[in-house]
C-alpha cells in the first residue's frame, strides 16, 4: 500500500510502499506538490510490472538494496537495505506482485 507523507519544514512530499505487516520496503523521491506524487506513484506501480525496472545494489556495508527506474531510467524509488540478497529479492517480488494485483 502506498502512502504520500508531507514534510511541512520543506514543504515537500514522498511516498513510502508498505508491505500488508507495515513494512516500510520502499522510499520515494520529494517532490513539490502532491499532483507530482501522485504521479509518481503511477510511475512506480507502471514499473513494478517490468524486471527490467528494478536495478539491484550493493552498499559499501555489504547489505543489498533496489531501486526503481521509469522508462527513461529515472530513479522514482528506492528500496530499504536488506542482509541478504534473497531478501532483497524478495522485496522485489513482493513488490511486483502487489503492482501486478493492482494493475
Amino acid at each position: 500500500m502506498f502512502e504520500i507523507i508531507t514534510d511541512e519544514s520543506t514543504n515537500t512530499y514522498s511516498f513510502i510502499y508498505k508491505t500488508i505487516n507495515n513494512q516500510v520496503i520502499l522510499t520515494g523521491l520529494s517532490y513539490f506538490s502532491k499532483a507530482e506524487t501522485e504521479h509518481a506513484i503511477a510511475n512506480c506501480k507502471t514499473a513494478g510490472l517490468k524486471k527490467i525496472s528494478f536495478e539491484r545494489k550493493t552498499a559499501s556495508n555489504g547489505k543489498f538494496h533496489f531501486i526503481v527506474k521509469d522508462d527513461k531510467h529515472r530513479i522514482i524509488a528506492k528500496s530499504m537495505y536488506y542482509t541478504s540478497e534473497v531478501g532483497m529479492q524478495n522485496g522485489i517480488e513482493s513488490f511486483r506482485n502487489y503492482c501486478i494485483a493492482s494493475k
